[in-house]
């Protein structure tokens, strides 16, 4: 079943002129969705790894900042914007405010549950109630001597978020100091990332000391070139909204269980209950618009049949997939073919290792590019619409030659 099929999708699809439906549905089945478990286990992991070098770490989840307003005696025509310091600067005993009351809760709530895991997996290590029965404020850091910084995030879409935040903490004379000593680290661990975020985290990094950014997935990303998509995206937004393809400008296309990023065509968690769509053609046929993920929130009947759609992640098709991406886009970097790929960063090595091993693609300089065994081999596969590879289990394939040839040696 695809996304565009379950029922919790259908009227949001209504809304639609029929001409514009089957775009519409395309934009839904190209969405990945990815439970909280499996976000939770994968950051838990590697973090967990990060704990063993260090003798004591705090852990803080990546979060929406609190904006003040600069003194107007600057000498400025208007106030500016300045981001606060997470940790307060008039008393190291505070502890930092967890959350604006006017953000909803999303990332943010997962992170603190598994910080929760982690604190009681490593009683001792982890500032944290329930790793030492401490609150993460200076003091407590300066107190336990605490080494590194775990700031922890599901996805860096733009990557002005985790920027700003990094800033945030980096603004107090204290934590700026231990950072310029070597007394403390700092590693961001994002569980996914656009090539633009993660760009632009990596360059605050390579500006800073002692900081380290870990992303381990890359963001699928909607295909900016898919003229069709972009235009339905923006015609049906309301005319005031600023982020019609999403946040940046750098649209992706994955839905987490516990929130929907703001990086999301806003068609998709903008409810406008009086809509002036951007096409003023529209505006007499649809004056309300419902979102499928209200306030970037997932409902449990919604999130109950996401689940229930299965993707195609077999290795087979995978590599399928990746031969003909690498056809529509010659000589392509494999930077690039993150964006595209719908499997994971680890499935994507695995897959372009064994093609190369094939014979089928060849890389060079971060480059991939087909083969002639390649070409023919997709030849073969728009006829038949399948790989000549036989399957003992999922991690197990091989080309139909060589298989012949380990028949003949046994």
């Amino acid at each position: 079943m695809k996304i565009s099929a379950i029922p919790s999708a259908q009227s949001w699809l209504e809304q639609f002129l029929p001409i514009d439906r089957k775009i519409a549905e395309n934009l839904l089945d190209q969405l990945v969705y990815i439970t909280t478990d499996d976000v939770i286990n994968t950051l838990g992991v590697r973090i967990n790894e990060l704990i063993e070098g260090y003798n004591k770490v705090a852990i803080f989840p990546v979060r929406e900042l609190i904006q003040v307003q600069e003194d107007e005696t600057d000498g400025l025509e208007e106030a500016q914007q300045q981001t606060e310091s997470y940790f307060p600067l008039d008393d190291d005993d505070a502890i930092p405010v967890v959350q604006p009351n006017n953000i909803p809760l999303g990332s943010e709530a997962f992170v603190s549950n598994l910080i929760t895991q982690l604190g009681r997996r490593n009683r001792g290590k982890v500032i944290s109630p329930e790793g030492n029965g401490l609150n993460p404020t200076l003091n407590n850091l300066r107190a336990e001597r605490v080494d590194a910084l775990i700031l922890v995030d599901d996805l860096i879409g733009s990557g002005n978020r985790t920027k700003e935040f990094l800033e945030s903490i980096y603004q107090h004379p204290t934590i700026k100091s231990w950072l310029s000593g070597k007394q403390i680290e700092i590693h961001i661990v994002s569980y996914m990332a656009s090539e633009k975020g993660e760009k632009l985290i990596n360059k605050w990094c390579n500006q800073y000391r002692n900081s380290t950014l870990h992303v381990l997935n890359q963001c699928p990303m909607l295909n900016m070139s898919d003229l069709d998509l972009i235009s339905l995206c923006k015609r049906y937004a309301d005319k005031g909204e600023k982020l019609p393809i999403g946040y940046g400008s750098n649209p992706v296309r994955v839905v987490f269980a516990h929130s929907a990023p703001n990086n999301l065509p806003a068609i998709l968690y903008r409810n406008k209950a009086k809509l002036k769509a951007k096409d003023t053609s529209l505006r007499s046929k649809v004056k309300v618009w419902k979102a499928l993920f209200p306030r970037r929130a997932l409902v449990e009947t919604l999130k109950a049949e996401l689940s229930a759609v299965k993707p195609v992640t077999s290795i087979k098709y995978l590599l399928m997939e990746l031969l003909q991406i690498v056809r529509l886009n010659p000589e392509i970097s494999v930077i690039s073919l993150n964006e595209q790929f719908s499997g994971t960063g680890a499935q994507l090595n695995l897959c372009k290792d064994r093609c190369i091993n094939f014979g089928w693609l060849r890389e060079d300089r971060a480059h991939l590019a087909l083969t002639e065994n390649g070409k023919k081999e997709l030849r073969f596969i728009n006829k038949i619409n399948k790989l000549k590879i036989i399957a003992n289990n999922e991690d197990n394939y091989y080309p139909n030659g060589m298989s012949r040839a380990m028949r003949h040696e046994d």
